[in-house]
């Protein structure tokens, strides 16, 4: 997942995004990490708390 990369591009911090979403920043940490993914449930508020698609948070190609 690109996580990590949007959210830099979208200017956010951890903390911030975590707020948007309604998780903790150490949801996010483990979503940047890769230990765990987000839930199914989760894609849409990440997608536009980031202003990007669902399937840009697969992309794999360089930002």
């Amino acid at each position: 997942m690109n996580i990590r990369e949007l959210r830099k591009a979208a200017g956010l911090t951890q903390s911030q995004l975590a707020e948007k979403v309604g998780v903790a920043q150490a949801t996010v940490a483990e979503w940047e990490r890769g230990d765990y993914f987000p839930s199914a449930q989760k894609l849409p508020s990440i997608a536009e708390a980031l202003d990007c698609t669902v399937g840009d948070l697969y992309r794999t190609d360089t930002l």
